[in-house]
């Protein structure tokens, strides 16, 4: 779960991801799921169905902050 950053308009909102680490991880980033609590996109790069964009930048799990801060 992460928290949406201060003085965003994601403040205090909660993001919920499944995080699947394949097996030869680094080499091979994260794959991502949305837990999406709506029928609305509140992000860009976050789809009601689950999909996360812009993921493939980074393999460090704390950079989904980015994302949302995006």
């Amino acid at each position: 779960m992460v928290i949406g950053p201060e003085q965003t308009p994601y403040e205090d909102a909660l993001f919920t991801f499944d995080i699947y680490l394949p097996a030869d991880y680094p080499h091979k980033p994260p794959v991502l799921y949305y837990h999406s609590y709506t029928t609305d996109r509140l992000n860009p790069n976050l789809y009601v169905d689950g999909k996360v964009c812009g993921w493939w930048y980074s393999v460090e799990i704390h950079s989904t902050v980015d994302i949302l801060s995006a």
